[in-house]
This record gives C-alpha cells, structure tokens and sequence, in this order.
C-alpha cells in the first residue's frame, strides 16, 4: 500500500500544477511559460487534452484511494494517455531539434511512472471491488 500512496501522491501534485497552470494562464495572472511558444492550435490542443486527462485523473485518484474497480480502469486509460502523449511529445522534440528541455526532463520521468503503474495495477487488480 506503500506505493500506491506515493502513485497517488503523484497523481495529486499532478493535477494541481496542471490545472493550476491553466487557471491562472486563462485568467491572465501568469503567462504559462511551458505554452508560450506554441501556435494557437498546438495551444487549444494542450487544453483540449488536458480537458480531458484532468478529469480522468481525478476520477483515477479518488478509485484507486478508494480500491475500487472504476477507479482501476480510469487509471489504465490515463497511463495510456500520458504514454501517447510522452511518445509523442519526445518524438516532435527530436524532430525539431532538441529545442524543449522541459520536455527532455519531464517526459521520460512521465513515461517510466505510467509504464510502472500500469504493470502495478494490473497486478493488483483483483484487490478493486
């Protein structure tokens, strides 16, 4: 139980700064300094994105702290998503020439924690009513 306290912490530092940044970049408090090279489509696509993996995140959190089934698959589609969007976000900085370090160091961190928690869950998943 250990582990999943620290997934779960994860998890929620996770969805404050995310949803943190996005608030206060909407609301025009602080620029958000990780978005502010993007074209408008890549931007409203981070958004997007995020509009919908938040959510999901906090449906993950409160089913995995809760050991319930829902709360297992919400977090098997969310490790998905942060796997796609790691894979992709590596591979268009790569193409583009090594130009984010923000990428470079959160991504791989981003990957390996949801490649973990995939194989974590799956083994436990008999414990989530």
């Amino acid at each position: 139980m250990k582990k999943l306290n620290l997934i779960l912490i994860f998890f929620a530092v996770t969805f404050i700064g995310t949803v943190s940044l996005w608030v206060l970049d909407i609301l025009g408090i602080v620029k958000n300094v990780l978005l502010s090279d993007f074209t408008q489509p890549q931007y409203y696509g981070y958004l997007a994105g995020d509009l919908f993996a938040m959510p999901l995140l906090l449906v993950s959190i409160i089913g995995l702290y809760r050991m319930k089934f829902w709360g297992y698959v919400a977090t098997q589609i969310e490790m998905g998503a942060w796997i796609y969007t790691s894979v992709a976000s590596l591979v268009t900085v790569v193409v583009k020439g090594f130009d984010d370090i923000f990428v470079l160091m959160w991504s791989p961190i981003y990957l390996l924690v949801a490649i973990y928690v995939i194989f974590y869950t799956w083994k436990r998943r008999d414990q989530f009513t």
